[in-house]
């Protein structure tokens, strides 16, 4: 009998004795011999996943400890002409929206790094269950 096309054939169509067309599910022996082979370059593909994953975890691990400086008036002027020029409240206001914008990196690029160091370990798994 022969199969219908698809590669674990759980189906199939076929002619009986007497010459007329049949289609049913296969049976257990039959479901056997139609399985999927065993595909040796999968291990390698799980393995690549592993490793690029581990490695953008490791990136975003080391991302998350990175910080943007603070803002300095390391020139010291305060004033144009006796006009201040209110720097000192901008370079404050500045920098605490560079404390802010640290803490929101921080925790990004540690998420990020958390879920790539899950994906790593799920290919990983699927290298030993392939």
């Amino acid at each position: 009998m022969g199969r219908k096309g698809n590669l674990l054939c759980p189906f199939r169509v076929g002619l009986n004795d007497s010459g007329h067309k049949t289609e049913g599910f296969v049976n257990a022996s039959e479901y056997e011999r139609c399985s999927l082979p065993s595909l040796p370059a999968m291990k390698y593909i799980w393995i690549i996943f592993t490793f690029s994953f581990l490695a953008l975890a490791i990136y975003h691990f080391w991302r998350s400890f990175q910080k943007i400086a603070p803002f300095s008036n390391k020139g010291g002027v305060k004033t144009f002409n006796g006009v201040p020029l209110g720097i000192e409240e901008f370079i404050n206001d500045f920098n605490a929206y560079l404390d802010t914008l640290n803490q929101d990196n921080r925790a990004i690029n540690f998420i990020a790094g958390v879920g790539y160091l899950l994906a790593s370990f799920s290919a990983f798994v699927s290298y030993f269950f392939l």
